[in-house]
């Protein structure tokens, strides 16, 4: 069904935005870019960071008050004492709000679509119990914030995950309406020049194309197994297995992941790159390795699976995981049970066939990545399935 675009105007909630980067934010700029470049009216609502230049966008910001927190990663958002807001959002004509975070950005636009009478759609992104149990140590009081999450999806007119692991997820937490799975995608596309690339990035690092190259992308926190990455990288050392391991990322538990590297003694087999946020730069480094190791239970769908799919590198998961729901184990992917001894022997299994390792990478590059463009085509369709149901209920 073709969208008329001219009549879509949407805004996009979250309670984080730029500078800091995770995958989350990643989608919100992905869904507002590729949706300013259909010519349809979007506007992304996030808390205000003292440095960061919203002009570098391709569609309009609206920056929040915000509050710094002592020793917290993420500013806080506070939409009701943000002068102004409230009439803003009151006074413009939206078709609909779309909100990616279950707190304080969601909850005001859940409140403000009522008072609108348009329908607000919210994504489940995140594996909320295990930050809240992260945060807490506490089973009994990360239930009970799980449960706050869980109504404020049921107060939404239709709640999304981005698969059907996260689905399920979802519905273990105790939520018990529809869901509608929207996947996410990639703007990467593979190089001509991949060869070309890879043979300059390892020439960078001073690694030959005999060694064997691992990487991993994404924010620097524990609930990641980043743990037992680490502990299967001792592991491998110790028995004599040659390897380079490279983390890209930050924030979170970066400094406790570095101490603890070290003092697993992997300074001379592992490098922390920080974030690059340059795609090219990224895409160079994806080329340069043979393996994506991505043993997180945490994630709900892996951009970083996806692009380095798209750049023909296998990845390694923990099998039962979200992020290993398309793979299957030996055909376009590695999967095993997530503890430090089965990746370390899983690993030692992968790279004694690198023959077949380049053939699951192509099978990846076949069966994974899904362009964003593709993923928007089923967004707007949804978008106005969502606005003429709630239309037709206000009759």
């Amino acid at each position: 069904m073709k969208v008329d675009n001219n009549n879509l105007r949407v805004g996009l909630f979250n309670d984080n935005f730029f500078p800091i980067v995770d995958g989350v934010v990643r989608v919100v700029d992905n869904y507002a870019s590729e949706l300013t470049r259909r010519n349809t009216s979007v506007k992304v609502f996030c808390p205000r960071y003292k440095v960061y230049d919203d002009s570098m966008r391709d569609y309009p910001i609206r920056r929040v008050s915000s509050i710094k927190l002592p020793g917290f990663e993420y500013n806080i958002p506070a939409p009701k004492f943000t002068k102004g807001l409230k009439k803003e959002l009151l006074n413009e004509n939206y078709s609909i709000f779309h909100a990616h975070s279950p707190f304080f950005m969601g909850r005001y636009a859940l409140k403000l679509a009522h008072k609108k009478h348009i329908p607000i759609i919210a994504t489940f992104h995140s594996k909320f119990y295990d930050d809240f149990l992260q945060i807490t140590k506490s089973k009994l009081m990360a239930k009970w914030l799980t449960r706050y999450v869980v109504r404020f999806f049921e107060k939404c007119d239709e709640v999304w995950t981005v698969n059907e692991s996260s689905k399920k997820t979802l519905y273990s937490y105790g939520y018990k309406g529809y869901i509608h799975v929207i996947p996410n995608g990639t703007h990467f596309i593979y190089p001509h020049n991949a060869l070309e690339l890879r043979k300059k990035q390892r020439e960078e690092w001073n690694i030959t194309e005999q060694e064997n190259v691992l990487l991993f992308v994404g924010h620097l926190i524990w609930q990641k197994n980043i743990r037992v990455i680490l502990d299967s990288l001792k592991i491998l050392k110790n028995e004599g297995f040659k390897f380079k391991m490279f983390f890209v990322g930050e924030g979170g538990n970066e400094k406790a992941v570095r101490i603890y590297s070290e003092k697993l003694g992997l300074g001379d087999c592992v490098t922390f790159l920080g974030a690059l946020k340059e795609k090219d730069v990224l895409q160079k480094v994806y080329a340069a390795c043979d393996l994506f190791y991505f043993p997180s239970l945490y994630d709900t769908f892996s951009l970083v699976l996806r692009e380095a799919s798209v750049m023909k590198i296998p990845s390694l998961l923990a099998e039962h995981s979200n992020s290993s729901e398309q793979i299957i184990d030996g055909e376009n992917g590695f999967v095993t049970t997530p503890t430090c001894e089965c990746m370390a022997s899983k690993i030692k299994e992968i790279f004694a066939h690198k023959d077949k390792l380049k053939i699951v990478g192509e099978n990846a590059s076949q069966t994974i990545p899904i362009p964003w463009q593709n993923i928007l085509d089923l967004v707007e369709e949804r978008y106005q399935k969502v606005i003429t149901n709630y239309n037709n209920k206000q009759k």
